[in-house]
């Protein structure tokens, strides 16, 4: 799990990021599906007080492995712990990677 702050906003990736992902494994081998979202610490908020939190994920290969996740937004560094399980137990993007997180 890596972490850096840029603009005063956190962003977190695991384990690997696109480009090093790209080189090991090949363009071909590589889809990434991007998301963008309010998180739930924004909830209770006013609408002109939300910031948006973006999501990307890294697969590999026709049963689309996950081998990276990037988060940047409020509270990224916690919603990716879930999600560094499901990688580490070599989650794909179906339904074994989403079984393995955590709401809270």
């Amino acid at each position: 799990l890596t972490s850096c702050t840029l603009s005063g906003k956190l962003t977190v990736f695991a384990p690997q990021t696109e480009p090093e992902a790209r080189a090991k494994f090949g363009d071909a081998d590589i889809k990434i599906y991007k998301s963008t979202f309010t998180s739930m610490y924004f909830s209770m908020m006013e609408a002109d007080k939300k910031e948006p939190t973006a999501m990307k994920m890294i697969v590999q290969g026709k049963n689309e492995k996950v081998v990276g996740l990037h988060l940047i937004g409020v509270g990224s560094d916690e919603m990716l712990q879930g999600f560094a399980v499901a990688i580490k137990m070599g989650g794909t993007s179906g339904s074994q990677f989403l079984f393995t997180l955590n709401a809270r």
